[in-house]
């Protein structure tokens, strides 16, 4: 898993250390944020990559042909605080008028007046926006601009729900500049969909759970497995 797991799988060691039990851990890297310090990347990243890549490709198209009833989209991926597959929906630009038009980055503090000056340059120019957003937008004050509020708030390790960021632009958008928007969410598709995953990710895969198995029966525990890529011309990728 990601960085919550790992954090797991520590407190599984170190318990395990305490009462004397006899257990090895070792964790698997796997998330598509993508934010895993110490590997070179995580597995799944790349074909979650993809699947956004090919959506705002498509859903882009479909939204140029709509621009006279549905101005703008918006099209939010996961990521808490790091902007990874927000930024591989670029892949899917091959000219200045394709989508994305404007990505927004959890790193990037989100400005209202800005964002929205920008929507409005590209909407003056093309007649219309196709916008990409990390989850995780903070304002100035280092605060997620649409955390959930109620009951149920926080997810299972204690982080804000951050299903409305999408909601948040759209009513930004409409409520200032009176473009009709649209707000969509691959939401988990961009985890599971498997149709279009790719070759690399899927042996990167195997290779990590197999070596976790081998530097265990070793007597390694504690650790977490890495993806190690050697400098040079052509991609190889070992762990460590």
């Amino acid at each position: 898993g990601g960085n919550d797991s790992m954090d797991t799988a520590l407190k599984m060691e170190r318990a395990a250390l305490q009462l004397g039990y006899d257990l090895r851990v070792m964790g698997i890297p796997k998330t598509v944020d993508n934010d895993l310090p110490e590997t070179h990347h995580c597995p799944g990243y790349g074909s979650a990559a993809r699947y956004v890549a090919t959506s705002v490709r498509e859903a882009g198209l479909h939204t140029e042909a709509m621009y006279t009833s549905e101005t703008v989209t918006v099209l939010v991926t996961v990521g808490r605080n790091t902007g990874w597959l927000a930024a591989a929906s670029g892949l899917a630009r091959m000219e200045r008028s394709d989508a994305p038009h404007l990505i927004c980055f959890p790193e990037i503090t989100f400005s209202p007046d800005r964002f929205l000056g920008d929507v409005e340059d590209v909407f003056r120019l093309l007649g219309g926006a196709f916008i990409v957003s990390g989850e995780g937008l903070v304002d100035g004050e280092g605060h997620y601009v649409s955390a959930n509020a109620g009951d149920v708030s926080t997810d299972a390790f204690g982080h804000p729900e951050l299903g409305g960021v999408g909601e948040y632009l759209k009513r930004l958008i409409e409520g200032r500049l009176g473009l009709h928007t649209r707000a969509i969410r691959p939401d988990i598709c961009q985890q599971c969909a498997m149709h279009i995953a790719s070759l690399t990710d899927r042996d990167e895969g195997v290779m990590v759970g197999r070596d976790a198995v081998r530097y265990a029966v070793q007597g390694h525990s504690g650790e977490m497995v890495t993806l190690v890529v050697p400098p040079g011309e052509r991609y190889h990728c070992t762990t460590g």
